[in-house]
C-alpha cells in the first residue's frame, strides 16, 4: 500500500488542519517509511525457537531495620501542627 498526496489531502480535511505543498510530500514520504517498516515487521516468523532468559532477583529483602515508631516524634517534630501522633491538617471537603 502506499500513500498519495491525495490521501495526505483527505486525512488533513478529516483531522481539519492545513498541510502546505512542502509538508504534503513530507508526510507522504515518512507515512510510506512507516508502512514499509510495519511489512517488514509482518512478515517476520514467529515460528523459531524462543529464546530462554534467566531472571534473577536483584531486590533486597524486605527486613524492618528500626524499632517501630523510632522516628515518629523526629517526623512529627518537622510538621507545622500536630495532635498526639498525627498531623494536624484543616478539613478538606
Amino acid at each position: 500500500m502506499e500513500i498519495t498526496t491525495q490521501d495526505i489531502e483527505k486525512l488533513a480535511r478529516l483531522a481539519r488542519i492545513e498541510v502546505k505543498d512542502d509538508e504534503k510530500l513530507t508526510f507522504k514520504n515518512d507515512l510510506n517509511n512507516i508502512f514499509k517498516y510495519i511489512s517488514e515487521i509482518q512478515e517476520v516468523s514467529l515460528d523459531q525457537e524462543a529464546t530462554v532468559h534467566t531472571h534473577v532477583n536483584i531486590f533486597r529483602a524486605d527486613v524492618v531495620t528500626n524499632e517501630g515508631g523510632q522516628y515518629t516524634n523526629d517526623i512529627l517534630g518537622q510538621a507545622p501542627n500536630r495532635k498526639d501522633n498525627y498531623f494536624k491538617v484543616e478539613k478538606v471537603l
